[in-house]
């Protein structure tokens, strides 16, 4: 039964990643250059005609200055904003957590989906400056062996693959909020930044009913 499901979602996620295909813009094929309307005859020379400067209304009364004023507010050194990361519901992010000895510790977190039968994650990094040292994976569909399975395996050096599926296709829950499926501890061999990022046509999120969730990947980069 393992199997059979860990199967079914790899399989699935090949049908998804070989299926994705780009989109066309549809052009109208009875339509000829000749349809087109002639743009020379059809603009109205007063349109053409030069509009003259600008003139900016005088708000204030105050001549020159208050154009320039009105223009170019001056809002004070004390005004400013810092931007913040966005984090979308439905979406998967790396998350950097410090560090253990002489592993990195990353962090895979799911945000806000609603009820869910599966995950298949491929996380991948450059191995020449990251080593997998340990992978452990958090319980979020119920117990080992009778109610889910989970399964981490290194592809090749460099590319994780992570499952979290149900067992019995009649079962799924939610990941409401921040949910911490995996943490990631990854040995430092040269010292230097490298992305850290999920290769999505690996990926899949599927309801019990085997439909596919759009999900978004945020990657990350790590500095040793």
């Amino acid at each position: 039964m393992t199997r059979r499901l860990v199967g079914m979602l790899a399989c699935l996620g090949l049908a998804v990643a070989s299926c994705d295909s780009g989109g066309v813009i549809p052009r109208d094929v009875g339509a000829t250059d000749a349809d087109a309307p002639d743009a020379t005859s059809s603009v109205d020379s007063e349109v053409m005609a030069d509009p003259g400067a600008l003139e900016v209304p005088d708000a204030a009364g105050g001549g020159d200055d208050a154009a320039t004023d009105l223009l170019a507010p001056d809002l004070g050194p004390e005004v400013g904003v810092t931007p913040q990361p966005y984090i979308p519901a439905k979406s998967f992010r790396l998350e950097p957590a410090g560090r253990e000895g002489d592993a990195l510790v990353i962090h895979v977190v799911a945000r806000d989906f609603d009820a869910l039968f599966g995950v298949a994650l491929r996380v991948e990094w450059d191995p020449e400056v990251l080593a997998l040292a340990d992978v452990g994976q958090e319980r979020v569909f119920g117990d080992q062996g009778t109610a889910a399975i989970y399964r981490a395996g290194e592809v090749r050096p460099g590319s994780l693959a992570l499952v979290w599926a149900f067992l019995g296709s009649k079962k799924e829950a939610p990941l409401t909020g921040d949910v911490r499926l995996a943490t990631l501890k990854l040995r430092v061999l040269k010292a230097a930044s490298s992305p850290i990022a999920f290769f999505e046509p690996r990926c899949l999120v599927l309801t019990r009913r085997l439909d596919k969730v759009e999900a978004v990947y945020l990657s990350a980069i790590v500095s040793p």
